[in-house]
Parts: C-alpha cells; sequence; structure tokens
C-alpha cells in the first residue's frame, strides 16, 4: 500500500482528510475500483471452485455393502432386457437405477481402494522377514500376520464392488443400444403415404368426426347446470386475463418500445446507448410473453375438459415460447426497423424478408405442435396425421428455404467484399452462417420429399430440430453480442487513457464469455437432435468419474483443481514479484539487471512449483511422471536440441549475468539495449525503435560487446584533423579544454589529447575521454564536435577539406580529336 503524503501537512498522512488507498500491483501503476471489484469476485469465484472441486471424504460404511440389493436390481434388468414387450420408459427407469448403483459402487470401490492402499503401505514399513531362517521377533510377526489378514477382508468387499460396477456398467450399455435401436427402426421406418388418394376418404371422416366430437365435448359441457356453472364463474376472471394480455400487446408494447427506441437514438454516451439497447430488447420480449401467459390462461378458464383430460395449455405454452423466440431473434438479427442493430447486415428488403420468414418458420412449428397435440388426444390414425402433416412440411421448407437464403446473403456479401480487398470483421461466424445456410437449405428440400414418400418420423426428425438448431445459434450470436457490445461500452467509457489500459486488461473477457456460451449450448444442441437426458448423465458421469490410466483415475473433477491450484499459485508467484520489485528491491542496493533476474527466478520457481502441487492435487503420482519425463528427455534432447540449448543458455544468463536487462549490447551486428531475457531468448530493442530476437546460444557461446557489464564509464573518441601550418600545441590545449569542460568528462582517468599523424590533407588529433555515462556518448561527441567548430572559428585555425590535382596528358592529340568529331557532324 501507498498513502501519498501532501507536503504541507506536518501531520503526515493521519492528519489528512482527504486519505486515498491506492493497490500497486506488477509495478507502480494503480488499480482502479471497477479492476479492484473484479479482484474480488474473482477471489470469491476461486473458493467456490474450490468448494466445489475438493472431493468430499466418504464419511458412510463401507463394510456393509449393499451387495444383494445391487444383484436383485441386475437380475431385474436381465429379466426386462429378455422381455420384448417392456416398453422405452421401463428400460429408462431401470437404466437410472443401474445408473445410481454404479455411481455407489465406484465410492465404495474408491473407499476401499484406499483403505487397502494403506494397509499395504503399514505392511511394507515392516521389516523384511530374516532369509536365514532365524526366527522373526513374535511381536513383528504378530503385527505381519494382522495386517495380512485385514489386507485379505478389506479387498473381499473391494471385489464385490468391482464385480458391481462392472455388471452395472454392462447393463447400461445394452439397455442404451436397445433404446438407440428402437429409435433408429422408429426413424426409418415407411409409413402411408399422404399423396395415396386410398387413405383421403378415411382422414376426411376422422378429421370431421374429430371435430364434431370437440363440438359435442363443448355442448355437453354447456348443456351439464353444474359445468355450465363453473365456467359462468370463471369467465369474469378470464375476461379479465384476456383483456390484460389485450392492453399489454396493443397499448403499453408499442409505447414503451417507442420510448424506449427515442431514447436509444437521442443517448450520445455510448454506455448509455448500449443500456438503452439492453433495456429495449427486453421489452420487446418481456411485454409479449406477459400478454402470451395472459391469453393462454385466460383460455385454460374457459376450457371445459372433463376431469382427467390434458389441458390444451401443454400446447399453447411451447407454441407461445417459439414465436416470441422467434420475433425477438427475427428483430436482433436482421432489425429491419433500426439497422444499426442488426447482427446480420444487409439491405433493408433481406432484412425483412428474413424477419418475415424466420416469423412464419415459427408458426408453421407451431402448428405442427398443435396438430401432433389433437392427433394424439382424438386418436388419429397415422394416415390422416400424415394428410394432416403434409401441407405444413411443404409450406415449411418453402420458409425454411426462404430463410436460408436470407442469411446466406451475409456470407456472399463479405466474400464479395474480400475480393475487393476489404477485411471481413468476423470470417469464422461467416463461414458458420454460410454452412447452417446451406444445410438448412438441403434439408428444406429434402423434408417435404420424405413426408410424401410416406417417411414422416424421419422427416420431423430433420425439420424441429433444424428450426430449433437455428434459434439457439441465432440466439447464442445474439446473447454473445449484447455481452460483447456491454463489455467493450464498459471499457470504452469516454475514451480516456485508462479506458484503453482496460481494453488492453480485460480484452479476452468477451472470448470467455463466448466459450461459456458454446459449452452451454453444446448439450442444448444434443438434446435437440435426439440425444436422450440419460446419454447427456452418462457423459457427465464419464468426466466426473473420469478414466482409469494406470493406477490413477482422472476426471474433469482433477482437472478443475489442477487448474484451480495452479491458477491460486500462479496468482501468489506474481504476487510475490510484485512486492519483491516494488517493495523489496528498491530499498536495495542492486543493480537493474540482478533485480529482473532475482524476480524472473522467483516466477520460474513459483510457477515449477504450482505445477507441482497442481499435479499432486490431482492424485497423480510424480515417481510416474519422472519416469516419463526421463524417457522423454531422450527425444527431447535429440529432437529440440536447439530449443534445449538456448534454455540452459537463458538460465546462465540469468544466473551468472554476464548480460542484464537493460545493458548496451552489440552482437550479430546490431547494437541496443536488452530489454528482456527470458529462457529462450532475448529481446533486444535497437536505436532504430527495432526489436532484434537473438536466441540465448548465440550470446553464450559467441562474442558479445556489452558496454555496460561492469560499470557505465565508458571511452569516447572524437577524430579531428587540423590544415598544415597551424600550431599543434594550441590545437591541443584547444582540444584539451573543450574535453575538460564538457559535464559527462571524468577528471580521473583524465581526457587526453593524441597527436595521430600526419595525413593526406592534414594534421590528425584525437580527443579520448572517459564518461560518466556511456549511453551519452553519441551526445558527448556531437557536442563537443560542436565545441571544436566554434572555438577553431574563434582562434582562426583551419580545417581542411580535401583537395585533388587532375593533370591531363597528350592534350594537343585530344584537341585534334574533338575538332575532327565536329567536322565530321556537321558534314
Amino acid at each position: 500500500m501507498v498513502v501519498p503524503r501532501s507536503s504541507g501537512d506536518p501531520a503526515g498522512v493521519f492528519g489528512r482528510r482527504d486519505l486515498r488507498i491506492r493497490l500497486r500491483l506488477m509495478g507502480n501503476q494503480p488499480i482502479s475500483r471497477q479492476t479492484h471489484l473484479l479482484l474480488h469476485y474473482g477471489f470469491c469465484l476461486l473458493l467456490i471452485l474450490a468448494l466445489l472441486v475438493i472431493p468430499s471424504v466418504s464419511s458412510g460404511q463401507t463394510d456393509s455393502l449393499p451387495i444383494e440389493e445391487w444383484a436383485a436390481t441386475a437380475n431385474r434388468a436381465v429379466s426386462v432386457l429378455e422381455d420384448p414387450d417392456a416398453t422405452t420408459d421401463q428400460l429408462e427407469t431401470l437404466r437410472s437405477d443401474l445408473s445410481d448403483q454404479r455411481g455407489l459402487a465406484l465410492e465404495a470401490q474408491d473407499a476401499l481402494k484406499a483403505r487397502v492402499e494403506t494397509l499395504e503401505a503399514e505392511l511394507a514399513s515392516l521389516e523384511a522377514p530374516p532369509e536365514d531362517g532365524t526366527a522373526e521377533a513374535p511381536e513383528i510377526a504378530r503385527e505381519r500376520n494382522s495386517l495380512s489378514e485385514a489386507i485379505s477382508e478389506a479387498k473381499v468387499p473391494l471385489l464385490r464392488a468391482q464385480a458391481a460396477y462392472e455388471r452395472a456398467d454392462g447393463l447400461i450399455g445394452e439397455i442404451d443400444g436397445v433404446v438407440r435401436g428402437r429409435l433408429s427402426a422408429e426413424l426409418t421406418s415407411l409409413g402411408p403415404s399422404p399423396v395415396n388418394p386410398v387413405h383421403w376418404p378415411n382422414a376426411a371422416s376422422e378429421i370431421a368426426g374429430t371435430g364434431d366430437s370437440i363440438v359435442g365435448g363443448y355442448r355437453e359441457a354447456l348443456g351439464d347446470p353444474s359445468t355450465r356453472g363453473q365456467l359462468l364463474g370463471k369467465v369474469p376472471f378470464a375476461v379479465v386475463l384476456i383483456l390484460l394480455g389485450l392492453v399489454v400487446q396493443l397499448y403499453a408494447k408499442p409505447r414503451t418500445v417507442g420510448h424506449l427506441s427515442q431514447k436509444f437514438n437521442d443517448a450520445v454516451d455510448n454506455r448509455w446507448r448500449q443500456v438503452w439497447r439492453y433495456l429495449l430488447t427486453l421489452v420487446r420480449n418481456l411485454l409479449p410473453a406477459l400478454a402470451a401467459l395472459a391469453f393462454i390462461l385466460g383460455i385454460d378458464q374457459l376450457d371445459p375438459r372433463p376431469a382427467g383430460a390434458t389441458s390444451l395449455t401443454v400446447a399453447l405454452v411451447p407454441m407461445a415460447f417459439v414465436l416470441i423466440a422467434a420475433y425477438w431473434l427475427g428483430n436482433a438479427l436482421f432489425s429491419p426497423d433500426n439497422p444499426e442493430l442488426a447482427i446480420i447486415k444487409v439491405d433493408l428488403r433481406a432484412a425483412r424478408a428474413g424477419r418475415r420468414n424466420a416469423l412464419l418458420v415459427a408458426l408453421i412449428l407451431t402448428m405442427m405442435i398443435l396438430v401432433r397435440f389433437v392427433a394424439t388426444q382424438a386418436g388419429l390414425s397415422e394416415p390422416t396425421r400424415a394428410i394432416l402433416m403434409l401441407p405444413l412440411f411443404l409450406l415449411g421448407g418453402l420458409f425454411l428455404a426462404r430463410l436460408s437464403l436470407a442469411i446466406r446473403s451475409r456470407a456472399e456479401t463479405t466474400r464479395e467484399d474480400e475480393e475487393e480487398g476489404a477485411s471481413a470483421s468476423a470470417p469464422a461466424t461467416t463461414i458458420i452462417r454460410d454452412a447452417l445456410s446451406r444445410a438448412g437449405f438441403v434439408i428444406a428440400l429434402v423434408v417435404p420429399l420424405l413426408a410424401i414418400v410416406g417417411y414422416l418420423p424421419a422427416a420431423t426428425a430433420l425439420f424441429a430440430p433444424t428450426v430449433y438448431t437455428f434459434g439457439l445459434l441465432g440466439g447464442l450470436v445474439a446473447v454473445y453480442t449484447t455481452f460483447r457490445d456491454a463489455i467493450d461500452g464498459w471499457l470504452d467509457g469516454n475514451g480516456d487513457a485508462a479506458s484503453k489500459t482496460y481494453r488492453k486488461r480485460f480484452r479476452s473477457v468477451p472470448v470467455i464469455g463466448g466459450f461459456v456460451l458454446t459449452c452451454l449450448a453444446v448439450p442444448l444442441l444434443a438434446l435437440v437432435w435426439g440425444a436422450r437426458v440419460s446419454e447427456l448423465q452418462e457423459v457427465w458421469i464419464w468426466l466426473r468419474d473420469g478414466v482409469t490410466i494406470g493406477d490413477v483415475r482422472l476426471s474433469v473433477t482433477d482437472a478443475l483443481a489442477f487448474i484451480l491450484v495452479f491458477a491460486i499459485g500462479y496468482t501468489i508467484t506474481r504476487m510475490v514479484q510484485a512486492v519483491i520489485r516494488g517493495s523489496v528491491l528498491p530499498r536495495m542496493d542492486m543493480d537493474r539487471g540482478a533485480a529482473n533476474a532475482i524476480v524472473s527466478g522467483i516466477g520460474y520457481v513459483g510457477i515449477f512449483l504450482s505445477a507441482v502441487i497442481a499435479i499432486s492435487a490431482t492424485g497423480l503420482s510424480l515417481g510416474n511422471l519422472a519416469i516419463v519425463a526421463g524417457a522423454l528427455s531422450v527425444g527431447i534432447g535429440f529432437g529440440l536440441q536447439t530449443i534445449v540449448s538456448n534454455f540452459v543458455s537463458g538460465i546462465i544468463l540469468l544466473v551468472e549475468r554476464p548480460i542484464k536487462e537493460g545493458d548496451w549490447i552489440e552482437v550479430a551486428g546490431f547494437s541496443g539495449y536488452v530489454r528482456k531475457i527470458s529462457v529462450r531468448l532475448t529481446l533486444i530493442d535497437t536505436f532504430d525503435k527495432a526489436s532484434v530476437i537473438v536466441p540465448n546460444s548465440e550470446l553464450i557461446a559467441g562474442s558479445v560487446l556489452n558496454w555496460t557489464h561492469s560499470e557505465m564509464t565508458g571511452r569516447v573518441i572524437v577524430p579531428v584533423g587540423v590544415a598544415y601550418g597551424e600550431d599543434p600545441r594550441k590545437v591541443e590545449e584547444i582540444l584539451m579544454g573543450i574535453a575538460q569542460a564538457h559535464p559527462m568528462v571524468l577528471r580521473r582517468p583524465a581526457p587526453a589529447v593524441i597527436f595521430m599523424g600526419f595525413g593526406a590533407d592534414s594534421m590528425d588529433f584525437e580527443i579520448r575521454a572517459f564518461l560518466r555515462d556511456v549511453n551519452w556518448m553519441l551526445t558527448a561527441k556531437s557536442e563537443m564536435n560542436f565545441s571544436i567548430v566554434k572555438r577553431f572559428e574563434e582562434e582562426g585555425i583551419e580545417i581542411p577539406y580535401a583537395q585533388r590535382d587532375i593533370n591531363i596528358r597528350n592534350v594537343d592529340q585530344a584537341a585534334k580529336a574533338f575538332w575532327h568529331g565536329q567536322k565530321e557532324t556537321k558534314s
């Protein structure tokens, strides 16, 4: 902590009323309140993960395992699997029981294995029995026999738990195979074709009979005095609900949306624009949902169904959800009313077509839900269901094809821009949308053909999941875009320098958010395309229980524990480095290179220890890892010789410090300051503001000129030429005065003026002086040259320049040749 002190306050920091405390981490940069809150909540999240990740120790008794109960469940599963009339629901229920049994067996197996390992370790700690036939001490022999018996007794329930686990796991695999086979047979089953005229009369009679039964049911209910009285008592409440839905949809929604749209258009600050945008999106979805809920409840109040009958709300609720979600996605993705907010950038006509077709596809899907509900309740035959679904499949395929073309237009536009030289803003998103639009177009053509032929289950299994996939991925893109814009708006702030720093620090937050959304969407997509909940549970169990590698079981819990422990160790390492760099090293008389070497060494040691502790937290044996590392070291030594050489050279540079950060060196024809020394390479900043990456092995094996290795002093040489005829002693006196007058020149060793000799055009002199800081060499040389020119002008001393005499031979012959050429030119 650093507390600013006021120079005019004699009471010091405790006498100030405007006390400000700033945390300084990783240097002397202050951390803002937002960053402090992020660190605080991040630490709380780490604690929560720690509580979730750390495996709990089972306190139950493992001696009395429910072996008989497990055997009974397994035998029941065998009998159900042998029964051809067993329903899928029965198999799923039995599978759930077997899954619970398998989990309990695995827990008991782990606990018993730990007990056996403990007993075996105790037995191994005893001295080996004598080999020469002498008797062993009675106490040691009794202890050895006792431990051996305990190990034998502990292995019996362990083997039973392992057998129960394997049997339950095998039966679960058999049940999954049977269920998948039934689903495959159902999807590939060929039913009656709806275009076959043979089925039309029966279908017409069934449809008419269903309508008559519905009307007759209403008449019968209204004809019953008790039922009619109950309905009349519910009418006022139903009317209130329906009117409330109308008011919300026709009055409250347009006014609220218009008001928020005006606020969004009038906002200047980007942060407030994002706030109004999110409120606008929320209102556009929340108010229609409330209106739909009021309508559904009102209709449910007026439903005169008999006791035990299925309520119509079972179909109305998903229908309303699909329509509201389609309305939201159509506006979020295309937004023809406000193109600035559109995620898919197309022209106005294509945007309106995209939103319209999204709503029409959702409407077709809701009609399919309603038809399936009515057909199930009325008990319609399979040909009648196929005939009712055929128009919906034809219209649904048409609208889905148009929607796919609207989405595909985004990819084509981007591709044209790329051909013209414009860079695409999101090429990965463009490729995904292009692939989805092509797949949707193909499915839109295949689904009606399947329905016409008679593959009604296959057509349903293609159309509905495709629509849900479009909606799920579109919602994922919309939510990610909203989250990304919120982060960008918060980081942008008012455009000051601090916001730029925050953007650099937290620019990866949207990427992490997108990864989390993708992980959440994967199981939903699996469910959409026919995955069973039990299969997803099986995947989670597999991730939770892990896989066995040798004697170690690795799971996702172990991976989270590794990540958590390593993250905590890495954070502590960085904090220790920051404290040492900011508080400890400045108080010590140590040069910059040594300080950087110490900080780097602490970082490498801390990261190594964090990795070792994290590996131990997962239960891996470091001895096994040492064997693997020893085997890999041979291949690394031969295949990665250069990298290993650079790594070892980097360690030598950090330990011996022949070159330190901040040194001025010349190597491989480059000259500059050492900015960073890592374990593989060294980064040099040249005087041309360029960066030179030099492998560490070149710095150790080659010759390097280090101007600032042991001290900052260095010699500067300033050559100067004087015309012949000048007094050399006077020149020496002037040059000595210039050298001694320069503030960077040391008095000891004293500067010197050397008469180097007689040149072709001048008498050559050199000023040789030692500077306090060799980094000022060029500046000092330039300033001395300026002083030399000024003093020589004042003293009348000439600085000569090179002169050359040209002697031309055979002048007469050259003149004759010239005049001869002139005559030939005239002729």
